[in-house]
């Protein structure tokens, strides 16, 4: 229950509707590279994030994937389509490994009608994404490379980032690859670009994770690449 309780979701359900929501939801764990569900598989759950990390992309027909969102503890995953029927719209997989919570389309249905707040959590949390996503949009548009990758950064850091003597660090695992996948770019120029912020002194890279030293001076550097681009 208490694990039920830290989601945004649920923060305002009584504790005997948690208890009931207890008895209706699945704990699964997936190993990193596993995928949960494919684009266009039919809409049977909603997924609640525990620990770990997921990212929702899609793959164009010439087989380049391009990541969405990335998702982490205490976010919910798979809401759109269970609310609306239709097939996923995108492939959803673990980034490291995770553990969550599922609860079918039908427990999930019978315990939303009950509960009309509820589901305007759920409505309230899906309408967040959209705007995120209509963000993005804009700036794969109007950006360059240099500003999508600081404000990926940026906002990384914003909603992952652990205080640590050493900085902002970032608790995703993300690799090169993962970040030019979000921005809509390829690997080499994420690389150089990555280099560069390194010689700067705005990141320093570990193994599968990102450290801001300064979150104030990778803002700083966000603003002014936005008067460039």
């Amino acid at each position: 229950m208490d694990e039920l309780s830290r989601i945004p979701i649920f923060q305002k359900l009584r504790p005997e509707e948690l208890e009931k929501l207890t008895r209706i939801v699945a704990r699964r764990r997936y190993d990193r590279g596993t995928i949960l569900f494919f684009e266009g598989d039919p809409s049977d759950s909603l997924y609640l994030i525990l620990s770990g990390s997921v990212k929702v992309y899609q793959t164009s027909e010439a087989g380049h994937e391009k990541i969405l969102k990335v998702l982490g503890p205490r976010e919910i995953v798979g809401e759109l389509a269970l609310l609306d029927g239709h097939p996923r719209s995108a492939t959803v997989a673990a980034m490291e490994d995770t553990e969550m919570l599922s609860i079918s389309r039908r427990d999930f249905q019978a315990f939303a009608a009950e509960r009309p707040e509820f589901l305007w959590k759920v409505i309230e949390s899906l309408c967040e994404k959209l705007r995120r996503t209509s963000d993005d949009m804009v700036d794969q548009s109007f950006r360059d490379v240099p500003y999508r990758l600081l404000r990926a950064l940026d906002q990384l850091c914003a909603k992952y980032g652990e205080a640590t003597p050493e900085g902002c660090r970032i608790a995703l695992k993300l690799g090169t690859k993962d970040l030019a996948s979000m921005v809509g770019s390829n690997l080499e120029t994420v690389s150089r670009l990555l280099s560069q912020f390194q010689e700067d002194g705005l990141v320093r890279l570990e193994r599968n994770h990102v450290v801001v030293p300064d979150p104030k001076a990778l803002a700083r550097a966000l603003e002014y690449a936005s008067d460039w681009s």
